[in-house]
């Protein structure tokens, strides 16, 4: 699976599909990345949180700002696929709007939050270094408030809750 596909609030179910065609038969992380200091930019922490709460703890890993700090665990397991959920700036989508896309090659196009330590093609081109046949998606969320703060926007939280739904449901089956 290639390409950029984007899915709106409304593509819950195409988005749900997509994921579960994405994982089937694969051995997957999920890495979660945010910094919730920073309003919006704490989406991907958000998420992996709540799924941590829902006993996910094997198949995802809430790395806050910080995905570089488990570069040796990515190399540590033995994984297929690893999704990373981020925020993301792109104003060509409307805030909520939620990007999956290959890494690193379709990220250039795109344009992760870069409040974490080290860009996130950095952290793939590590682990490819080792393992080059780990396959590595970007699920981005487009957000819109990064000022200093903490909680997410009214629109980001909406379309964050259906994403922890979709994806319990979706790891729950394949986990």
């Amino acid at each position: 699976m290639t390409g950029v596909m984007v899915f709106r609030l409304s593509d819950v179910e195409k988005l749900e599909g997509y994921l579960r065609s994405l994982i089937r038969g694969k051995k997957y992380i999920v890495m979660c990345v945010g910094n919730v200091l920073r309003r919006d930019d704490g989406v991907g922490s958000y998420v992996g949180s709540k799924l941590l709460d829902y006993g996910l703890q094997d198949v995802v890993i809430n790395c806050e700002m910080c995905p570089e700090n488990y570069i040796g665990k990515l190399l540590s397991i033995d994984v297929d696929l690893v999704l990373v959920i981020d925020a993301l700036l792109d104003e060509r989508y409307s805030v909520g709007t939620v990007i999956v896309t290959k890494l690193p090659t379709a990220v250039e196009d795109l344009i992760p939050v870069t409040t974490h330590t080290i860009p996130l093609n950095y952290l793939v081109n590590v682990v490819k270094m080792f393992k080059s046949d780990t396959e590595f998606y970007l699920l981005g969320i487009v957000v819109r408030d990064l000022e200093f703060g903490e909680g997410l926007s009214p629109e980001v939280h909406q379309v964050a809750e259906k994403l922890i739904k979709v994806l319990k449901k979706v790891l729950s089956e394949h986990g």
